[in-house]
């Protein structure tokens, strides 16, 4: 276990050299939903990908994947991107853009975002994904933490 734990920290280390930070948080979208990020800086916008999971009645029932585009001005984050929600029980997948703000508090170990954002659910063909013609766009709160 200490060696596993000394691995992680030694990774965490060598992407932060390499411009590259990652973070933990919770949404609150009617489910409670945990992930983890990593951001690449790339100059002007950065590259954020984001891996969530939703606790259901096995240990997870929906996997929320995402990639988005973020840009800070001064403690404000803005993103857009797109995340799917894949219910692993029905085997379907709800597609939603979305576009949202947190506002940055730096802490001395870490910088703690807290806002909100606003997913459009995206209709596309296939069996795979859900229909969303009679969806509204779904209201989200954030907050994460970003090393």
């Amino acid at each position: 276990m200490k060696r596993l734990l000394l691995i992680v920290f030694i990774l965490c280390i060598a992407l932060s050299v390499w411009s590259v930070s990652w973070g933990l948080g919770i949404k609150l979208h009617g489910h409670v939903e945990t992930f983890v990020t990593a951001r690449f800086d790339l100059g002007t916008v950065d590259l954020m990908l984001k891996t969530g999971i939703i606790p259901g009645e096995s240990i997870v029932d929906v996997i929320v994947p995402g990639v988005f585009i973020t840009t800070d001005m001064c403690n404000f984050r803005f993103h857009g991107g797109f995340e799917g929600l894949w219910h692993l029980k029905e085997g379907e997948c709800l597609v939603l853009g979305r576009l949202g703000v947190n506002y940055g508090l730096n802490l001395k170990i870490a910088t703690l975002y807290l806002g909100g954002e606003i997913g459009f659910p995206i209709n596309l063909p296939g069996d795979f994904f859900v229909e969303t013609n009679n969806l509204y766009p779904i209201p989200t709160l954030i907050t994460y933490l970003e090393f």
